[in-house]
């Protein structure tokens, strides 16, 4: 499959018996889940701080969950609840160190390598959590495009990310990301010891 979230998908699936492994989205869709159905991969969709964790594979919607509906009288008010859409939104949920989705973040930052994907890193807010969490010295990942970046941006941008603890891996368009999941994927299925 050509489509990036398909290959996020395939690594899901690899990883999914490793009980550290967790999924982290600022999306507020289910593509990753429909997904991950097609694949017959059990998860638990969280999108609130009252959803049920257990043993299949955790997908934190952290800004929101809306998943498709045949109408809008057909949405839950709990899943409308859940969603941060305006500057407001998220300076208010930023703003409150003890939420569940800042504690998500928290944990993951601060517990697990990290690869981002289709996240531009530009939010001040994600970048603090990142700085808040490398003190620990954890190197994260992030797939980014060039978008006709000069040598120079590319070495500014990269040590900018490197100081709150993010290794960049530059492609040079969109259809190069989904490559480079492709790859991961390969070296994820080849190996034997992936804990």
């Amino acid at each position: 499959n050509s489509f990036s979230i398909y290959q996020i998908a395939q690594i899901v699936k690899t990883c999914q018996h490793n009980h550290h492994f967790r999924v982290l989205t600022y999306n507020f869709d289910e593509y990753l889940e429909k997904y991950l159905d097609y694949l017959n991969v059990p998860y638990n969709t969280l999108y609130d701080d009252t959803c049920v964790l257990d043993d299949k594979v955790l997908i934190y919607h952290v800004h929101g969950f809306l998943p498709k509906v045949s109408a809008k009288s057909n949405l839950q008010s709990k899943y409308t609840k859940s969603i941060h859409l305006t500057e407001e939104d998220y300076n208010q949920l930023y703003n409150q160190p003890y939420s569940w989705q800042i504690a998500s973040q928290l944990s993951f930052f601060r517990e697990n390598t990290c690869l981002f994907v289709g996240c531009s890193l530009s939010d001040p807010n994600i970048r603090r959590l990142l700085e808040l969490t490398n003190k620990d010295h954890r190197t994260h990942f992030a797939i980014l495009t060039k978008d006709a970046m000069s040598p120079l941006d590319l070495a500014v941008a990269s040590n900018h990310f490197a100081r709150i603890g993010v290794e960049i891996i530059w492609v040079d368009s969109y259809s190069d990301v989904t490559n480079t999941l492709k790859n991961l994927y390969a070296k994820l299925t080849r190996s034997v010891d992936y804990p």
